[in-house]
C-alpha cells in the first residue's frame, strides 16, 4: 500500500554547506600569539563543522533511501556528497587549502552502504567529468546542477531508469586517473542543511530540513537526530507546507495540531523503517521539553510543542510500530484520524 503524498519541487542539495561563524574575544597578547590562537580555533571549528554535516548526511541519506516509496517525490541518489574551497566561508577557506582543497570539485562524504562506496568511490577523490561532461572551471554548485540535470532526464525518460540512472565518473586519486560507474537508487528528494545556531532548532520547508547545531548538540545519540529528521522529513512528505499557520515570529513556520500529529506518526515509521531504535523516542521528547525557555524560545518547542497527550500518542506510535515488527507486517503507516 502506497500513500499519496503532495509532490513538492526540489533541486537536492545533499551537500548543502553552512559554515560556523566564529565569536572571538579581544586578545591582549601578540599579534603572533593571537593569531596563532585564531587559526587554532578555527581549525577546530572546521573540524566540528565537518563531523555534523557528515553525521547529517550519514542519517539522511538512510532515512531517505528506506522510506522512497512513501514520498512520491523520489529521485535517484548516489550516497555522495561534494565540495570544494568555495564552498566554505571566507575565515575557512585557508583552512580547507591546508587540507588539500582547492576550486576543484571533490567528495566530502560517502555513505558506507550505498552505490558510491558499493562503486569504489573514496574521500578526497577530485571529480573531473561525469558522463563524459567536463568539470573544468566548474565548482561544486554547477557540479550539483549537472548532477540533477541527470537526474531529471532519467526521470522524464521513464521507468526503470530513475531507479539506475548511472553516473559515469572521471576522478582523480593520488595523482592516477580512475573511471567509476555508480548507479542510482531511488530516494525520498529533501535536502538537509546544517544551520549555525546553538539555538535547538529543526524545521521543514517542504522541500528541504533545516537543523541547528544547538539541536545536533541536544541530540547527541543518532537514533535521537534520526527522530528529529523523521518528523521534519514527514512534514515535508505529506505537504504541510500547504497547511502551516501563520507566526508573529518572521522565519517561524507553525503547523496546525493535526499536522503534527500525523508528521510524529508517520516520522516514527520514518525511522523504524531506517532501522533506528524508535523505543525511547518519549524520552527523548520528554528530555527537549526540560530545556530552559531561552533555549528553545521561537523554535522547536515553540513550533511542535510538548502536551502529555502528545507523548502518549508518540508511545501508543512506538507500541504500534513493535507489534508489527513481532508480526512480520510491513511498517506502513495507517492514516487514520488526528
Amino acid at each position: 500500500m502506497r500513500i499519496l503524498l503532495q509532490r513538492t519541487e526540489l533541486l537536492f542539495l545533499s551537500f548543502g554547506l553552512a559554515c560556523l561563524a566564529l565569536m572571538l574575544q579581544p586578545s591582549t597578547g601578540s599579534s603572533g600569539v593571537v593569531q596563532e590562537t585564531r587559526e587554532n580555533e578555527l581549525e577546530v571549528a572546521f573540524e566540528v563543522m565537518l563531523k555534523r554535516i557528515n553525521r547529517l548526511s550519514q542519517i539522511a541519506y538512510s532515512l531517505r533511501v528506506r522510506n522512497a516509496e512513501l514520498c512520491q517525490d523520489a529521485r535517484p541518489t548516489y550516497g555522495f556528497d561534494l565540495h570544494d574551497k568555495s564552498s566554505y566561508a571566507d575565515a575557512y577557506r585557508r583552512i580547507a587549502a591546508g587540507r588539500g582543497l582547492s576550486e576543484k570539485t571533490s567528495v566530502r562524504y560517502v555513505h558506507p552502504d550505498l552505490p558510491a562506496a558499493v562503486g569504489g568511490l573514496q574521500v578526497g577523490d577530485v571529480v573531473l567529468a561525469i558522463n563524459g561532461q567536463t568539470l573544468e572551471g566548474k565548482n561544486t554548485k554547477a557540479v550539483s546542477r549537472i548532477i540533477e540535470f541527470f537526474k531529471e532526464e532519467s526521470i522524464l525518460e521513464g521507468p526503470p531508469k530513475p531507479l539506475t540512472a548511472p553516473l559515469q565518473l572521471r576522478i582523480e586519486r593520488n595523482g592516477q586517473m580512475k573511471e567509476i560507474t555508480i548507479k542510482g537508487i531511488v530516494a525520498c528528494h529533501y535536502g538537509v542543511i546544517l544551520a549555525n545556531s546553538e539555538t535547538v532548532n529543526a524545521f521543514a520547508t517542504g522541500t528541504r530540513i533545516w537543523v541547528t547545531s544547538g539541536m545536533m548538540t541536544m541530540a547527541r545519540l543518532d537514533k535521537d537526530l534520526a527522530l528529529v529528521l523523521s518528523h521534519e522529513m514527514a512534514h515535508n512528505a505529506l505537504g504541510h507546507m500547504s497547511r502551516k499557520r501563520g507566526s508573529s515570529n518572521p522565519g517561524i513556520t507553525v503547523f496546525t495540531r493535526e499536522s503534527e500529529a500525523q508528521a510524529d506518526y508517520v516520522g516514527l515509521y520514518f525511522a523504524a523503517r531506517a532501522k533506528y531504535d524508535i523505543t525511547e523516542a518519549t524520552g527523548f521528547w520528554r528530555r527537549m521539553a526540560q530545556k530552559p525557555p531561552e533555549a528553545t524560545a521561537t523554535n522547536f518547542l515553540s513550533t511542535h510543542g510538548s502536551t502529555l497527550e502528545r507523548l502518549a500518542a508518540i508511545e501508543g506510535t512506538v507500541e504500534e510500530i513493535k507489534e508489527k515488527i513481532r508480526n512480520g507486517i510491513p511498517l506502513v503507516p495507517e492514516m487514520k484520524e488526528f
